[in-house]
């Protein structure tokens, strides 16, 4: 039944006009992938020839979402398929890993990460999702590799991986990569955030610095307690966290599992980090939300940001995934 229906918008789309056409091809093609993936990527190569027929801007443009479609169809024409980057190169990495995984390509996606030759963008989401896909041993290459674009870009998304992954690493090299997160911390400039680790809300940093430090206080302390405590003399933020949550992060997992297990409720840990003033009321609406079980004050919010992201005048153009309100409904 599916395979005369794709047969039959196929006819219709060989009678279409060119850019009609080579999109309906890209969505067929997308779709076979459940049926006859070797069929699928016949179609995909057919709608890719139809687009290399299409001059001028728009033309352009098509052979930048192909990237999109080629990542669920064929990964392995990446790689010759050029990118005009209309969407922030931060995005494109995520976005295109995250669609591999999500058609089963989870091979193909890990041969993208561990050869991506970007370290400013590279996607340590897209390591992190891949590492519960994969062996043992290429969990700890992908935990390598993402070490090494670190250490190239400094960019703080990895500290997210490293938090949940270090037991990945044998201790001592676990131990010297968190120094060195500590290290290139301290040297870098800080700027303000806005971080809330309890649902009291009395938990707070608003240093970046402070805020990284932290995130990895418990690598520290199961591996260098005696760097953890020399830090908390000149980061009192920090301190504060450390008093309340001892093992950092750790600290409020379990907190949270003692708190499911009192109340008989599902409830995770409490943890909020806004980088722009215009997300305290947002916060301040999820956080009652969790306390009483009304969020409609929270999707209000959510809400209103889904305006101001799909405004004709000025809309978001980032993948949809990634928009801000996005998130509030993820939320």
């Amino acid at each position: 039944m599916a395979g005369e229906l794709l047969a039959s918008v196929y006819e219709t789309a060989l009678h279409s006009k060119p850019d009609v056409r080579a999109a309906a091809l890209f969505r067929i093609a997308r779709v076979q992938t459940r049926l006859d993936r070797a069929q699928a990527r016949r179609t995909f190569e057919q709608a890719l020839d139809e687009i290399r027929r299409i001059p001028g801007r728009d033309g352009a443009f098509f052979l930048d979402q192909v990237r999109l479609f080629a990542a669920a169809i064929a990964p392995d024409l990446l790689a010759a398929l050029p990118s005009e980057h209309r969407t922030p190169r931060h995005f494109d990495g995520d976005h295109l890993g995250r669609i591999m995984i999500e058609h089963g390509n989870s091979e193909a996606a890990l041969e993208f990460v561990m050869h991506y030759g970007e370290a400013s963008t590279f996607p340590f989401s897209i390591a992190s999702m891949l590492m519960d896909r994969v062996s043992e041993q290429e969990r700890l290459a992908l935990l390598r590799r993402a070490v090494e674009a670190w250490r190239e870009s400094h960019d703080n998304r990895f500290v997210w991986l490293l938090k949940y992954r270090w037991k990945l690493l044998p201790e001592e090299e676990a131990r010297d990569i968190v120094r060195e997160v500590v290290r290139v911390t301290l040297d870098e400039p800080d700027k303000p955030i806005q971080a809330t680790y309890d649902q009291e809300g009395t938990t707070k940093i608003t240093s970046f610095r402070e805020h990284t430090l932290f995130e990895v206080l418990h690598i520290l302390r199961h591996l260098d307690e005696p760097l953890a405590e020399s830090l908390f003399a000149s980061h009192p933020q920090f301190a504060a966290a450390a008093r309340r949550f001892p093992y950092g992060m750790e600290s409020i997992s379990q907190e949270a599992e003692e708190r499911k297990k009192s109340e008989g409720e599902r409830r995770g840990g409490f943890v909020t980090v806004a980088s722009s003033s215009r997300d305290f009321p947002y916060l301040g609406a999820l956080r009652q939300g969790s306390q009483d079980g009304d969020f409609e004050q929270a999707m209000e919010h959510a809400q209103q940001q889904y305006g101001t992201d799909s405004a004709s005048e000025d809309q978001n153009l980032v993948p949809r995934e990634f928009w801000p309100s996005t998130s509030r409904f993820r939320s």
